[in-house]
């Protein structure tokens, strides 16, 4: 938050993956992580492109106005949440991500040659999900945090690298939530907001 103006926030934001079902309990957790849980480009938000995580929540409505001039009733049909960022970070830890959670096969160097590490491609019928969590600072106390998690989303993103001389070479990312591992009939279990809103009292 700003020491000029406290009600505005900016990044940065680190973004983790897990396997779907890895505990979380919250922003209280969040200094005490799973090992499951791992951080998207090598330097955090430092290896996001300029622009940094933009998150759309999107939605359909449908409206009906009978032989009305106006609308009488409105209902929501549709609702996504789409996460999007490009990191400055095309190792293969983080295509892997992108690339519908592949596997990397590591080979260790031994006397006269070289270690290597080999991803597939191509990524089958079949999508991997997995947890979203992203850390930003606490729009309410200075110094805390904030947490926006998603249970279960997939990576919808095309992904475009385009290697040159003058930029880094880049990876881009859009995760979209799905219905979670707890849905219930009222609940869809997509995720929550959950910020740090006062310090401790002593």
């Amino acid at each position: 938050m700003s020491d000029i103006n406290p009600t505005t926030i900016r990044g940065p934001v680190d973004v983790y993956t897990a396997p779907v079902a890895t505990a979380f309990t919250g922003v209280l957790s969040v200094g005490s992580l799973d090992a499951a849980w791992k951080k998207l480009g090598a330097r955090g938000w430092k290896s996001q492109d300029t622009g940094g995580v933009k998150v759309t929540k999107r939605q359909k409505l449908e409206e009906w106005r009978g032989e009305n001039l106006v609308i009488q009733d409105v209902a929501r049909s549709e609702e996504d949440i789409l996460i999007a960022f490009t990191l400055a970070d095309v190792s293969l830890e983080n295509l892997a991500i992108a690339m519908n959670s592949n596997a990397i096969v590591t080979t260790a160097p031994a006397t006269g040659t070289k270690g290597h590490k080999k991803m597939m491609l191509a990524r089958g019928p079949d999508v991997q999900p997995v947890a979203l969590l992203l850390i930003f600072p606490s729009v309410y106390v200075k110094g805390e945090k904030g947490v926006m998690y998603l249970p279960k989303v997939f990576q919808n993103a095309d992904i475009e690298t385009n290697w040159n001389k003058t930029n880094p070479a880049m990876a881009n990312f859009e995760f979209k939530a799905v219905e979670g591992p707890n849905a219930t009939d009222t609940d869809p279990d997509i995720g929550y907001w959950d910020i740090v809103s006062a310090a401790a009292l002593p």
